[in-house]
């Protein structure tokens, strides 16, 4: 997977959806939202930057002292009881029991330390957004929503969400950045497209997320752990991150819901997946996704942000199904490329796709997913997007594999990562240590790291004892 972010003075109620690379209003609110939501409506509220007080020291002004002259920010006493404001940051170490209170008229949370357990908070985040002094024109609190990597699918979900709530753009480069902000493009991985101009782009990591209420990690899996170490030092409480991450760590064989837990502990996590491919979704074209998270509440209030008129966001509590379909249809797309590389039918890479669903399905039910997400959009409906499409990396490093380039002939020619290629190994080691059997992913293994021809690699498969399609 997949860097943006500027910011200008001024609010406005409008919706801006991307259709066919433009930007086109938009007044009304996704049907299928969740009634009991608990961020504001959908209205774009776009603020000045962070240092001038609005971003980053805005809890500072809610309590009523400059940034320059308060305290630690938000502290109090109550009953002889530490008080933390939203604004303040818990450390890395600290896990507490959240319980909010009321003082004057700024409300602040009671922290109790709880050992290594951490309950997350859902009134606590929305606390927090209380306390915000940007409000919509209805009088609920706006919610700004900091998008960490512009490659093509972060930036196209950063659109997505500047339709509807501020959004921000971190891209790791200045003149990516800035091409974003006075060009509204983004030539090096969307480059038929018109970006909306309330989307922002920064390279400072600390200003996007320091000032932001959700976090969307659209980093690659191996340098996701970097990312999310260097933004969880800027990270306020409470504050949900959003994994769009389609791989496995390789050297731990985590999800990356694992590794955020890890390095963004205390906060919520979730997971963005399904048939989405970037360029379709600028184009306006319908579609679905999934947002999972084990919090019907979160998953709502994250539903509305990702939400748009062509695209439909359900909610899934199984993250880890969610998880391993995304990573393991992308080695499956690379099996499947192979076979349409080689000049084979769509017999062929029927059947690969579905004998990759049964392997989906074995390692995530072994690892604790829901049977019903292999049969859904984060599981069949991606593999066949990801499997059917030329717009796929993985498909078409699969492709070239089996018209006959290596891997690391594919690899260097592209600008964007091939997560299939980088996580196949981790797959098939995690699978080896749950004690299922996954033959097309060691094949990929194989083609992509171990020198075998793909030709050779399909006769293997074809080679295999016979046995039950249901085992």
């Amino acid at each position: 997977m997949g860097d943006h972010d500027m910011i200008e003075s001024g609010c406005s109620n409008r919706r801006y959806p991307v259709v066919d690379g433009t930007v086109q209003t938009e007044s009304r609110s996704p049907e299928h939202a969740d009634a009991n939501a608990i961020g504001p409506p959908p209205n774009v509220w776009v603020v000045t930057d962070h240092e001038d007080g609005c971003g980053a020291d805005r809890l500072d002004h809610a309590v009523g002292e400059p940034a320059s002259q308060a305290s630690p920010i938000g502290r109090g006493q109550h009953g002889g009881e530490t008080l933390l404001c939203f604004g303040e940051r818990l450390h890395g170490h600290e896990h507490c029991d959240i319980h909010s209170v009321s003082v004057g008229s700024v409300r602040q949370v009671r922290r109790t330390t709880v050992g290594r357990s951490t309950r997350r908070s859902v009134d606590a985040w929305r606390m927090g957004l209380e306390m915000d002094t940007r409000t919509t024109p209805e009088g609920t609190p706006a919610i700004t929503v900091g998008v960490i990597g512009a490659g093509s699918w972060g930036t196209t979900v950063a659109a997505m969400t500047s339709a509807n709530t501020t959004t921000q753009l971190w891209a790791r480069r200045d003149d990516l950045a800035v091409e974003i902000n006075e060009s509204h493009t983004n030539s090096r991985y969307l480059p038929d497209f018109i970006l909306p101009a309330e989307l922002a782009a920064t390279s400072s990591l600390e200003a996007i997320v320091s000032s932001s209420d959700v976090i969307v990690m659209a980093v690659p899996s191996h340098g996701y752990r970097e990312v999310a170490r260097a933004a969880a030092a800027y990270l306020r409480p409470w504050v949900p991150i959003v994994s769009l991450s389609k791989g496995l760590e390789r050297e731990s064989q985590q999800r990356m819901s694992e590794v955020t837990e890890e390095e963004m502990s205390g906060h919520p996590v979730a997971v963005l997946t399904g048939p989405n491919l970037a360029k379709e979704i600028m184009h306006g074209q319908p579609a679905a996704s999934v947002v999972a998270i084990d919090d019907s509440r979160i998953a709502g209030e994250l539903q509305r942000l990702f939400s748009t008129p062509s695209l439909r966001v359900y909610t899934n509590p199984d993250v880890i199904g969610c998880e391993v379909a995304g990573v393991v249809k992308n080695v499956i797309a690379i099996a499947s490329g192979m076979a349409q590389g080689m000049g084979f039918g769509d017999n062929t890479r029927a059947t690969l796709i579905t004998r990759g669903l049964a392997e989906m399905t074995r390692l995530g039910l072994e690892l604790g997913g829901d049977p019903g997400t292999f049969a859904g959009l984060a599981g069949m409906g991606d593999l066949i997007a990801t499997c059917a499409s030329t717009q796929s990396r993985n498909n078409t490093v699969g492709c070239r594999l089996g018209a006959g380039e290596t891997v690391d002939e594919i690899v260097e020619s592209m600008n964007m990562v091939a997560e299939g290629v980088k996580s196949s190994p981790s797959v098939l080691e995690l699978a080896r240590v749950a004690g299922v059997e996954m033959p097309i992913t060691e094949q990929v293994v194989a083609v992509c790291h171990e020198g075998r021809s793909a030709r050779d690699a399909l006769a293997a498969l074809m080679d295999r004892d016979a046995k039950s399609e249901l085992r």
